[in-house]
């Protein structure tokens, strides 16, 4: 005699249609991210990827509760975000949410053109010579994994710290304050950031004394890909001054600067190589001049010997030491 068994699945019929019981008291989330195939993470743990097919969607069922969704895409030496905070999922519920990802530009790509994860860098500034003796420039910067900068120590042209900026940041790996302090240790200046757009990058910062006195107020502005495109400087209300950068096809294009009264007293076209390094400045505004620049690069194609030329001749050449996490 063959002996049966038997399995029992309970199940409960819901707006949802027919579920195990042991998903009834669970919520439907629904994800699409545009460009699509990009890594899901909820709460900070990784469920899994969505879909690189139109109208297709990630699924997964959570308890009710509030989660933070967010989406990362990578490809070469380029990172794409988005994210949804304060997603509240209920019972016996069903969401669908199509998450735009936007290029993500860590510090050390924003301000340095850095590919992969720099930790430490080293940059030698000299007037048209090789020789470290004939340099007018020191300085050091480290990161941390994440690509942000946390700390600036600038020097003279005898090895001596002239300057020293530490920057900081909150649980949501937004940048928080800077603090400069002078070569003997005393507090400089404090740049405390105000506001924020939705990709955290800042919008406004307040730069004060040591005292706590208001020195300045800078506001910025940025395009759909994260690029800064405009840098205003207020003092007691007014503006002082304005940078705008312009960009086409996601690299720089030209700068433009303006006085307090609005007028344009600088302006600087670009032509970029195919690593979106600038190789020609021309300067129309205020007297018409050329520069033309030159790379070395290393392994992770981060330049490491740059030279500016003017009329042919050698101007300034910066070199970089560059050190990795692993």
């Amino acid at each position: 005699m063959i002996k049966k068994n038997t399995i029992r699945i309970l199940v409960v019929v819901t707006s949802l249609g027919i579920i195990p019981l042991s998903q009834a008291a669970k919520g439907i989330v629904k994800i699409a991210t545009l460009p699509g195939d990009a890594k899901i993470f909820i709460n900070g743990e990784f469920k899994g990827n969505s879909p690189d097919i139109p109208d297709q969607f990630f699924e997964i069922r959570l308890d009710e509760g509030k989660y933070r969704i967010l989406a990362e895409k990578k490809s070469n030496s380029k990172e794409w975000r988005g994210q949804k905070d304060n997603v509240f999922v209920s019972r016996d519920s069903s969401q669908v949410f199509v998450i735009k990802l936007r290029q993500s530009i860590t510090d050390a790509k924003r301000y340095f053109e850095l590919n992969d994860k720099p930790k430490f860098v080293r940059q030698t500034e000299c007037d048209g010579k090789v020789e470290k003796a004939n340099c007018h420039r020191y300085a050091d910067f480290e990161f941390d994994e994440k690509g942000h900068l946390t700390k600036e120590l600038y020097f003279s042209n005898t090895g001596e710290l002239e300057y020293k900026i530490l920057s900081f940041y909150d649980e949501k790996d937004r940048l928080t304050h800077t603090e400069g302090y002078y070569a003997d240790g005393n507090l400089h200046t404090i740049e405390k950031v105000t506001s924020y757009n939705s990709a955290n990058f800042e919008t406004k910062v307040i730069e004060t004394k040591a005292n706590g006195e208001i020195v300045r107020t800078k506001v910025y502005e940025y395009n759909d890909d994260n690029n800064r495109i405009s840098l205003n400087y207020f003092e007691n209300g007014k503006i002082i001054s304005k940078l705008k950068t312009n960009y086409k096809n996601n690299q720089k294009d030209s700068t433009e600067f303006y006085d307090e009264t609005g007028k344009l007293i600088s302006k600087i076209n670009y032509i970029n190589n195919e690593e979106g390094l600038i190789v020609v400045e021309n300067q129309k505004i205020p007297v018409p001049s050329k520069t033309k620049y030159s790379y070395i690069y290393d392994e992770k194609n981060n330049w490491v010997k740059k030279v500016s030329r003017i009329n042919g001749k050698v101007n300034t050449i910066w070199e970089r030491e560059i050190n990795y996490f692993d």
